[in-house]
């Protein structure tokens, strides 16, 4: 409340300069977040296409998860991206031989979420030098709509 009588007492420019300094602070700290959100996709076929990869305890059916291929793709593409090596070509045979469209998209929802920081998967494959495996990854990933 103290603050707010001394903002009073100053001139009216003075005011009006620290309102836009304020309001254009503002803008930028939330343009700042919206730009690091997470791009999730809906899956194609709303979850059908996850298969259960066992039973719990109580006898429920236990999803396949997609957070192993996508610490996976992290590691391997989180390296120097000049560096073509075998294990990065085969993570990526392993998303696109992925069997169902919403293991593909569970996979990408979950690398933007983990480690994306404000890119997608698509991108991040994208910006590595070209190595074998790159191509079928995008077209998949693209053909999808997962850009």
């Amino acid at each position: 409340m103290k603050l707010l009588k001394k903002v009073e007492q100053l001139p009216l420019p003075v005011q009006l300069a620290l309102l836009a300094g304020a309001g254009f602070a503002l803008y930028k700290g939330l343009n700042y977040i919206l730009k690091r959100a997470p791009v999730i996709a809906p899956l194609p076929t709303g979850g059908a296409g996850i298969p259960a990869t066992g039973f719990d305890a109580q006898g429920q059916p236990v999803a396949w998860s997609p957070e192993p291929l996508a610490a996976s793709l992290y590691n391997e593409l989180s390296g120097p991206s000049l560096v073509i090596s075998p294990s990065k070509t085969g993570v990526m045979i392993q998303l696109v031989s992925l069997p169902t469209a919403d293991m593909i998209a569970a996979v990408y929802n979950t690398f933007n979420i983990k480690y994306g920081d404000g890119e997608t998967l698509t991108q991040w494959i994208a910006d590595e030098w070209t190595f074998p495996g790159q191509a079928q990854a995008l077209t998949k990933l693209r053909g999808l709509g997962l850009n």
